[in-house]
């Protein structure tokens, strides 16, 4: 009897999908809490949780790879199902910008038929969104470098610690703006908008930072190779994700509001 070659590895038996979706179900919990009761230790404490489990997760998915038990029938598999995470990022902020054009372009009675509302004093486009949507696009080259010095057999460390370098300026630079803003996210639905699609987008910055600083790790290590750099692929196209939804929001939130 032929014995042939298997196209999928058979795994074991994991608790991790399950402790994920309650790990996130606790999280969009807290996120409940803070807005109703301004309590962030839950927020904070769930997202710690996540961060573990993804952790111990991947860690056993890249074991796994390193072992030899991914062929390239498999790999094509997780880039689908990655392609299929990024379509539900794509519809989650579609959800927002749609919100966002509903309520601007045909302002209710109670925002008194103006978009921005009157009382709110916009934060200006040209100040600190325009330097932080600088930092964001300088990443995007440096990580395009890094992806070229890599196609050609080239260490891209340093032009990929140059993006981990950026993508932490972003968000402090948009921590230092909502200190400095003059609404909070209770000032009508302007202030709501701008913090919701703001936050989400910098929740993915910090998800995107933890994922770059992963790829960096594993270069150091030399555990990624021309052949099996799929982490470092998927990390170059969530960043650009990244990329263009602030171009939208910059445009949609911040200039045409102002």
């Amino acid at each position: 009897m032929k014995n042939y070659p298997r196209s999928f590895f058979c795994v074991t038996g994991s608790f991790y999908p399950i402790m994920t979706s309650s790990v996130l179900s606790s999280l969009f919990s807290s996120i409940l809490v803070f807005l109703k009761q301004g309590i962030l230790l839950s927020f904070f404490m769930s997202l710690l949780n996540l961060l573990f489990v993804v952790y111990c997760w991947l860690n056993n998915v890249l074991s796994e790879g390193k072992s030899g038990s991914h062929s390239f029938l498999m790999q094509s598999g997780f880039k689908m199902v990655f392609w299929y995470i990024l379509l539900s990022e794509v519809m989650f902020f579609f959800g927002m910008f749609w919100f966002l054009l509903d309520i601007s372009l045909v302002p209710s009675s109670e925002l008194g038929e103006i978009w921005p509302p009157m009382g709110v004093e916009v934060i200006d486009p040209f100040g600190v969104p325009l330097f932080n949507s600088m930092i964001l696009l300088t990443s995007a080259v440096a990580l395009s470098r890094a992806q070229k010095l890599h196609v050609v057999g080239l260490s891209p460390v340093l032009w990929l610690s140059l993006t981990i370098f950026l993508g932490w300026s972003f968000l402090l630079v948009q921590f230092f703006e909502y200190y400095t803003s003059s609404f909070t996210f209770s000032d009508s639905s302007y202030g709501s908008i701008f913090y919701m699609l703001t936050g989400f987008h910098g929740l993915h910055v910090f998800f995107g930072v933890l994922f770059l600083s992963s790829v960096f790790y594993r270069f150091l290590k030399s555990q990624m190779s021309s052949k099996h750099a799929l982490t470092f692929e998927f990390s170059i196209i969530y960043w650009h994700f990244v990329d263009f939804v602030w171009l939208l929001v910059f445009l949609l939130v911040m200039y045409w509001s102002e």
